[in-house]
C-alpha cells in the first residue's frame, strides 16, 4: 500500500508541478558584488511576457559617388529585459498579518542601514508571517505594498559614511542603487555565456511603474501591474565579463538543428 501511494502521490506531483518563479538576487556592492542569497525574493508569478531587446553599433562612412554608406562596427549595444509583474491578494488582511508586518518593519529598522545585521531579522519576520511572504498555501496573498517597496529600493541611491552602515561618523555619501542578479528558471535567458549561470542575468533595473487596479474596502490595494526594465551589465565584481559570439554559436548549433540546405521554393 505505501509502493501504491508513493506512486499515486508522484503522478499527482507530475500533474501539479511547484510553478517556476522568476526572482531577484540583490549584489552587495561593498564586498565585491557578491551575491546576497538570504535576500533573494521570487516574484509571486511568473511573467506572462518577457521582452528581450539588444542592438549593436555601426558607424556609417558616407563615400561621394557610392549608392550605399560603408558602415565599421563599434561596439555591441545595450541589452534590455523587460516584463510586467502581477501582485495580487484573493482576501483582505487579517490583524495578526498587519501586526507582524509592522513588527518586522520596526525590528529591521532597529538595525540601521547594515543589510548583513539584519539577516537574522529578516529571518525571524518569515518564520512569524509565512503568510504575507508568500510561501505555502498563502502565496496568493502578499502584501503588495511590500513588494512594491522591494522591487523599488533597486531605484533608490544608499547613503552611508563607512561604505557599510547608514549611520557613521562622518557625513553620509550616495551609495549607487544595488545592482542584482535577474533569474528565469529554464529559460537560458543567458545560454552561451560559460562564465554566468545560463538562466541568470547580471542588471540593473531601470525602471519601474506600478499601477494599482484593485482595492479592499479600507483601502489596501489587492492588485497590482508593475513595469519592470532591466539593462544587463557586465562590469561585475571589479572586472568585465564580455560576451563571446562564439560561445553562442556554439550553443546555438548543438541546440538548434533547422538547417534546410535544399533548393526549394526557388
Amino acid at each position: 500500500m505505501a509502493a501504491v501511494n508513493s506512486l499515486l502521490s508522484a503522478f499527482r506531483g507530475g500533474l501539479n508541478p511547484k510553478p517556476a518563479r522568476a526572482y531577484i538576487i540583490p549584489l552587495d556592492i561593498h564586498h565585491g558584488d557578491e551575491p546576497i542569497l538570504a535576500e533573494r525574493r521570487s516574484f509571486q508569478y511568473f511573467p506572462q511576457s518577457i521582452s528581450d531587446q539588444r542592438a549593436t553599433n555601426y558607424q556609417a562612412k558616407v563615400i561621394p559617388g557610392l549608392s550605399h554608406p560603408l558602415y565599421q562596427w563599434t561596439s555591441s549595444g545595450a541589452r534590455t529585459i523587460s516584463f510586467q509583474a502581477v501582485f495580487s491578494r484573493d482576501r483582505s488582511y487579517t490583524k495578526a498579518e498587519n501586526d507582524s508586518i509592522e513588527a518586522g518593519v520596526t525590528s529591521l529598522s532597529n538595525l540601521g542601514g547594515d543589510a548583513r545585521g539584519s539577516l537574522a531579522a529578516q529571518a525571524d519576520f518569515r518564520n512569524r508571517n509565512n503568510g504575507v511572504n508568500g510561501s505555502g498555501s498563502e502565496s496568493r496573498n502578499v502584501d503588495i505594498p511590500s513588494a512594491i517597496a522591494w522591487l523599488r529600493s533597486f531605484l533608490d541611491p544608499e547613503y552611508s559614511s563607512d561604505g557599510h552602515s547608514t549611520y557613521g561618523t562622518s557625513p553620509a555619501r550616495p551609495r549607487p542603487p544595488r545592482k542584482m542578479i535577474l533569474g528565469f528558471p529554464n529559460v537560458r535567458i543567458n545560454w552561451g555565456v560559460p562564465e554566468l549561470k545560463k538562466d541568470e542575468v547580471y542588471s540593473i533595473m531601470t525602471q519601474c511603474d506600478v499601477s494599482y487596479e484593485g482595492f479592499f474596502a479600507n483601502g489596501a490595494p489587492r492588485f497590482a501591474r508593475v513595469d519592470l526594465s532591466f539593462a544587463e551589465i557586465i562590469q561585475i565584481g571589479g572586472g568585465i565579463r564580455v560576451h563571446d559570439a562564439l560561445n553562442k554559436r556554439r550553443v546555438a548549433y548543438a541546440g538548434y538543428g533547422l538547417n534546410d540546405q535544399s533548393n526549394k521554393g526557388t
